[in-house]
């Protein structure tokens, strides 16, 4: 049956496709301007594919919606931490190197989890049941993997460039472990939307389906991954928060 009203995952959606649609607006309003002076110059001028990406990123935040929407029990922590994930790389980012983020770090952001939305019950049991937890070596390669392949088939059904799919694949194949820059800039994005967005689902649920010890070792894995200062100090307030309320329950 359809719910009724606006889901928290349409609100999500619709607050984030407003924020795109400020920057669209921007972007138009800098075209403009810069065709004015191309033209009053006599010179020739380039059309950049920024109006074409935005297109593509509302596209991959239309199709996470898609997919979790039905999924009740999930669809707030995921949704919201997908699209949080996406903003905090373009914070970081922007922080760390003064410009705009590449916009394959930025799609690969938005669509990191996808397996989240495709699960595999017999592979979390598997996970649940291992001496490693949330933090076992062939749950975490199968995720990532996982979630390249989904959105990389996705990316190729709406005709996204292949050398570009190439880089998004790489970088949500990695964004568990990092690696090189923008795959540590999604690994620490990750971490902080973790923090402020799935713990208290790890701690009020996954200490029942798991344990609190294996609660705490994600935990402090997800947050002693991190690699750059900025984003230890905007992770730190909701990693504190998140360890005082698990100690509560021990």
């Amino acid at each position: 049956m359809k719910r009724k009203g606006t889901s928290f995952s349409g609100k999500i959606l619709k607050e984030w496709k407003t924020a795109l649609l400020t920057q669209y607006l921007n972007i138009v309003i800098r075209l403009f301007i810069a065709g004015c002076a191309a033209e009053s110059l006599n010179v020739s001028k380039a059309v950049p594919q920024e109006h074409w990406f935005l297109k593509m990123i509302e596209k991959v935040a239309e199709y996470i919606h898609k997919i979790l929407e039905n999924k009740t029990d999930l669809e707030k922590m995921i949704l919201a931490h997908l699209i949080d994930t996406e903003k905090y790389s373009v914070y970081l980012y922007k922080k760390i190197k003064g410009k705009e983020p590449p916009e394959e770090l930025r799609i690969a952001a938005l669509g990191h989890d996808l397996e989240r939305g495709f699960r595999d019950g017999k592979v979390y049991e598997k996970m649940y049941q291992s001496d490693d937890g949330f933090l076992n070596k062939d749950f975490l390669k199968y995720h990532q993997e996982r979630s390249a392949e989904i959105l990389a088939d996705f990316l190729k059904n709406n005709h996204y460039p292949y050398d570009k799919i190439a880089k998004v694949h790489t970088l949500v194949s990695n964004h568990e472990t990092g690696g090189d820059f923008d795959s540590n800039i999604l690994k620490d994005a990750d971490s902080i939307s973790f923090f402020k967005n799935n713990s208290k689902h790890f701690i009020e649920v996954k200490t029942v389906e798991s344990s609190v010890k294996k609660v705490l070792k994600k935990l402090q894995w997800m947050y002693n991954r991190i690699s750059f200062n900025e984003a230890k100090e905007a992770a730190s307030p909701y990693y504190r928060d998140a360890v005082l309320k698990l100690e509560k329950i021990k």
